[in-house]
């Protein structure tokens, strides 16, 4: 690949040709800049060897990379599910703790 994709909460989500040591904010402002749902502060970095990163705005962008911007909305819902599986886990959890007492009392 000759581009950096950028997807998601910007205003116009492209492919942008790559420029050596240049940083996220670059080619976040080259694809019109975030919009205003968009959270800055969870924006990922997906490289083209497979590995995830936090991006900010000085991160500086490799060949290939992807840079995801995910909205207000997004980040809230995936943290609702987070929640809601923590507190499925620790119900199972201490529902396993509890017989495995009362299998030892017996």
């Amino acid at each position: 690949p000759s581009t950096v994709s950028i997807k998601g909460a910007v205003i116009l989500p492209s492919n942008v040709l790559f420029v050596p040591g240049r940083d996220l904010r670059y080619y976040t402002d080259r694809s019109g800049g975030y919009t205003q749902d968009a959270d800055q502060r969870e924006v990922l970095v997906i490289r083209a060897t497979g590995t995830i990163i936090k991006g900010r705005p000085s991160t500086r962008i490799e060949l290939g990379d992807t840079i995801f911007v995910p909205t207000k909305v997004m980040v809230a819902r995936l943290n609702e599910s987070k929640s809601t599986f923590e507190e499925i886990f620790n119900t199972v959890l201490n529902t396993g703790l509890f017989i495995a007492i009362i299998r030892s009392l017996t």
